[in-house]
Order: structure tokens, then C-alpha cells, then sequence
């Protein structure tokens, strides 16, 4: 088991906004990967970067992968589309 140890509270709460974020994104991968859209991870990724922000934490990391899954949603949105899939 890996140990962590952080200098601060702020260290420690940093770290686990990008961590949360991570594991949101992961599974938004996953949804990606599979074919479909995923606006929730794209909303819960959004929501995290403005809470961290308004608390005082850098939402940098938070707002690279929100991004990411802003572009590939409108992407996958474009493609399903142009396909004739009335899942978008």
C-alpha cells in the first residue's frame, strides 16, 4: 500500500479534487470508448473545476479534462449524427 503524505490541508484537498476528477473522467472514458455521449461527465467535471475554484484550489487539471470531454462529446455528437443516430 502506497503512503502519502501531503504538507497541508490545502495540499491534501488539492489532491483530491484531481483525484475525484480523475476517477470521474475514467469512467466517462469508458462511456466514450463504448460509442455514446457522455454530457453527465462533461456537467460533473464543470461542477468540480467551479467548486475548486471558488474554493480557493486551482481547477487547472479539472478544466483540461473537462475539455477533453466538451470536445469529444460534441465530436461523437457530430459523427453519431451525420450517422442518422437518434441516440446523440
Amino acid at each position: 500500500m502506497q503512503t502519502f503524505v501531503y504538507k497541508d490541508q490545502h495540499e491534501f484537498a488539492q489532491a483530491a479534487f484531481d483525484h475525484v476528477a480523475q476517477i470521474v473522467a475514467n469512467y466517462g472514458e469508458e462511456i466514450i470508448v463504448g460509442g455514446s455521449c457522455t454530457p453527465n461527465t462533461e456537467h460533473c467535471l464543470r461542477q468540480l473545476e467551479t467548486v475548486c475554484a471558488a474554493w480557493g484550489y486551482s481547477p487547472a487539471r479539472i478544466a483540461a479534462l473537462a475539455d477533453i470531454f466538451e470536445s469529444e462529446n460534441a465530436s461523437l455528437s457530430e459523427i453519431l449524427e451525420q450517422l442518422g443516430d437518434d441516440h446523440v
